[in-house]
């Protein structure tokens, strides 16, 4: 009998010890992972605005020449660069939730005395992680695309103004 409560509570530090370092493996996995996301995302964000504002500056010092322009020329630019901005806003709530959904399914796990120790659950966060996470790639591609997109309609503007200087 006292051998045997030996190797039960030998098998119990081992499931504790196992469980620990999973918790501790997790935790500084997603620590990475936020961090690299953070990173990832500030940067359309950053160039987006900075675009948006260079053209609000541009729209204002070429006001009176910019009034002989299409309208059109105009509100597309100024379509696409809010378009950037927004889709890498939505872009940081989408990786918001995607880590929120990581965290879930990471924790979704059941315990036992007996190895393997832990047991993978099916969990719903688990699907919505990948939905969010492939989200939010397409909306910070989507940014860089309005950027590009919304710089070449800029392009275009400016030489208008420019040929409109000439004359």
């Amino acid at each position: 009998m006292v051998q045997e409560s030996g190797v039960d509570e030998l098998k119990q530090e081992m499931a504790r010890e196992h469980w620990k370092y999973r918790r501790e493996l997790v935790d500084k996995s997603m620590d990475y992972t936020i961090q690299f996301g953070h990173a990832a995302i500030k940067a359309p964000g950053v160039v987006n605005m900075a675009a948006f504002a260079a053209f609000l500056g541009f729209l204002s010092a070429n006001t009176d020449k910019l009034k002989e322009v299409p309208l059109v020329s105009v509100q597309e630019c100024f379509v696409w660069f809010v378009l950037g901005v927004v889709s890498s806003a939505l872009a940081t709530g989408a990786s918001y939730f995607t880590q929120y959904c990581y965290t879930l399914a990471e924790n979704s796990y059941e315990t036992s005395w007996e190895r393997p120790y832990i047991e993978e659950r099916q969990h719903w966060s688990k699907q919505f992680s990948i939905v969010f996470h492939i989200l939010t790639v397409i909306l910070v591609v989507l940014s860089y695309f309005a950027l590009i997109y919304g710089a070449s309609f800029m392009f275009e503007l400016t030489k208008a103004v420019l040929i409109l200087e000439e004359n």
